[in-house]
């Protein structure tokens, strides 16, 4: 199974984001903060977060919200935020730094 969506781009960075996204959809809500925020107090896992804050798609103010939450819950975090940037990352760069970001965080949590 491939890791790339029908445009070649990696849709695994976005996996999550869009999970919480169709749950939300499916309870009726509009945004996916209130149906994150409300299954919070559950999680125990690290979170790696990868945003731009000029996503169109996701306000970047969610992401603000889930740190404070996570810092709430007592629940390890890490964060790539690419300033200037959108939804579908558009600078090769990025996807570079995000893919790099990943495989580290994975490595470093599914190791243990």
């Amino acid at each position: 199974m491939s890791a790339a969506g029908a445009n070649g781009k990696p849709q695994f960075l976005f996996f999550a984001i869009r999970e919480i996204s169709r749950l939300a959809a499916c309870a009726g809500e509009t945004t996916a903060v209130p149906a994150t925020l409300a299954s919070i107090k559950t999680w125990r896992s690290p979170v790696l977060l990868i945003h731009g804050d000029d996503d169109r798609n996701v306000p970047f103010s969610e992401t603000v919200h889930l740190v404070e939450a996570l810092r709430n819950q007592g629940v390890e975090f890490e964060q790539l935020i690419f300033p200037d940037e959108i939804h579908d990352f558009l600078r090769h760069e990025d996807w570079l730094r995000a893919y790099r970001a990943s495989a580290d965080f994975l490595d470093r949590h599914l190791k243990k």
